[in-house]
């Protein structure tokens, strides 16, 4: 089924940059906290220990990302939406109302029908493979809410695919799949390696993201699950990543104010000016 965008273009947030690399900090909520997520075992996951808070409160976190740390994109990980419950609008709500910040939202999306509620609160709706019908439709979303606002997630489990059952995608080779979501109107790619989210174990998916940007160097691509250091993000974006998703790297203090800074000198377009006036004029270091 068609259906007509007008009626969502003025209230909708604007998506991310398309000429900017980004560091975009993660906030994975299960009932109501911040977890922990590590290698992908979510019936494990525990409340988050992190720098910024002394519980794990999802809003507050999401405050210190964007004061602390400047950082105005937010990657919000509904797991419960993603096990199959409402999505968490409320908080997503909140959020925009108290800090100017786009939120990246995975929320379990299935098809085009379930992404109606992120509509009106979500910068990028993130539509993850594990959870996806199938190509169809991954094909109905684009079309329902503009290939800008689309993030498809090419979801791995040490390299391999993580598909939702009975989806009928004509391959299993993650390469193809990427090329496969492209002709369906998918502009915009995050790849993400569950089994390496929360280890530090390093970016697993480099390779398959430089192989995916030599068959459609016209795909944004995006990578997230592993980092460990600042020199990690670095490497990330000369290999070509328009954005990096970071976790626990920062609830612990390894990637803080001054090593993102580091990074400014070399990627200017990462944060605005005012942006960069803010933070300097802070004595504020959140590192323990």
């Amino acid at each position: 089924m068609t259906h007509s965008k007008t009626n969502t273009e003025s209230a909708r947030p604007n998506p991310m940059p398309t000429d900017s690399f980004q560091v975009i900090p993660v906030v994975d909520v299960k009932n109501e906290r911040t977890v922990h997520a590590v290698a992908g075992r979510r019936a494990h996951y525990q409340p988050v220990a992190t720098i910024f808070h002394p519980d794990p409160d999802p809003l507050a976190i999401a405050h210190a990302f964007h004061d602390i740390l400047g950082l105005t994109s937010l990657y919000l990980a509904d797991l419960d939406a993603i096990a199959g419950h409402p999505p968490r609008i409320e908080l997503f709500r909140e959020i925009l109302r108290t800090r100017k910040t786009r939120l990246w939202i995975d929320a379990g999306i299935t098809s085009a029908v379930s992404i109606e509620p992120l509509l009106s609160v979500s910068s990028i709706i993130v539509v993850g493979l594990e959870t996806l019908q199938g190509p169809s439709a991954m094909a109905e979303i684009v079309e329902r809410a503009g290939s800008d606002r689309v993030m498809f997630s090419l979801d791995l489990d040490q390299g391999r695919p993580r598909i939702a059952t009975a989806a009928a995608w004509p391959s299993r080779d993650p390469l193809a799949i990427a090329e496969h979501a492209a002709d369906l109107g998918v502009r915009r790619m995050l790849l993400l390696d569950l089994a390496s989210v929360g280890t530090g174990s390093g970016l697993a998916s480099i390779e398959l993201m430089q192989a995916i940007r030599v068959r459609r160097p016209g795909l944004e691509l995006s990578i997230g699950g592993g980092i460990a250091s600042i020199d990690q993000v670095t490497m990330a974006r000369r290999a070509g990543a328009a954005a990096v998703l970071v976790a626990s790297a920062l609830h612990d203090g390894r990637i803080g104010r001054n090593e993102l800074r580091g990074i400014e000198g070399e990627f200017q377009d990462r944060i605005g000016p005012s942006e960069t006036r803010s933070r300097r004029g802070s004595d504020v270091d959140r590192r323990p």
